[in-house]
């Protein structure tokens, strides 16, 4: 319960931090990182609904190299974790009201 009453309290701490008017079709910031003049109407460079913001953010070599590096990293973590679970076996208990 304390943790929802502070992500509200955060959530209207983040709207002052990071306003939304930079990103919006009324700042001028929108329309002059995109090459237009200052004498052209800013607009949204995003494509209806965002999807081409969202395409131009994909970049295909990351998700290339994610399905590369994963079967790795899991492979590291499971052998990890296979001699964690040995090593637990050899010792024995840790507690002494186990009867260690």
């Amino acid at each position: 319960m304390i943790t929802c009453l502070e992500m509200a309290l955060f959530s209207m701490l983040f709207l002052f931090a990071y306003p939304i008017s930079p990103y919006t079709a009324k700042g001028r910031i929108t329309g002059l990182l995109h090459g237009s003049g200052p004498t052209s109407h800013p607009g949204y460079v995003g494509g209806p609904l965002g999807l081409s913001a969202l395409f131009e953010a994909l970049n295909i070599f990351d998700l290339i190299k994610a399905m590369m590096v994963a079967p790795m990293r899991l492979g590291k973590g499971r052998a990890m974790m296979m001699k964690e679970q040995a090593s637990a076996a050899d010792e024995g208990p840790k507690n002494k009201a186990y009867g260690g």
